[in-house]
Parts: C-alpha cells; structure tokens; sequence
C-alpha cells in the first residue's frame, strides 16, 4: 500500500498513511524501489576525466 501512494502521489503521503514521523523509515521499509540503476561511477569518472582533457588540450592550443 505504501509503494503505492508512494508512487501515485508522494512519500509523505505515505508516511502520513502508515503514521510514521520521519520519511526515511518509510522509504527504507515499507516502500518497494521500483528501479536499482547499475553502478556507473568508474564509467562517469572517465567521461569526466575524457572531457577535462578536451578542455585542457583546447586551452593549450589557445583557443
């Protein structure tokens, strides 16, 4: 039911259903994640290192 209201209207809603004070017990017990994205930090941290290189490389010929 949590998940439900949680994903049709908001977390608090929720909360305030189940009569929890704080949203984080709420979300770490009674709402479902609907998605878990893989981890991509080793993937975004060579994007950034590839762009700084671009900006650095560019800098370098002045432009």
């Amino acid at each position: 039911m949590a998940t439900q209201v949680a994903n049709s209207t908001t977390i608090a809603n929720a909360t305030a259903l189940l009569g929890h004070a704080d949203e984080g017990t709420t979300v770490r017990h009674y709402v479902k994640r609907t998605h878990v994205a893989p981890d991509l930090r080793v993937v975004i941290d060579q994007l950034v290192e590839q762009a700084a290189t671009v900006v650095d490389t560019g800098r370098n010929r002045g432009n």
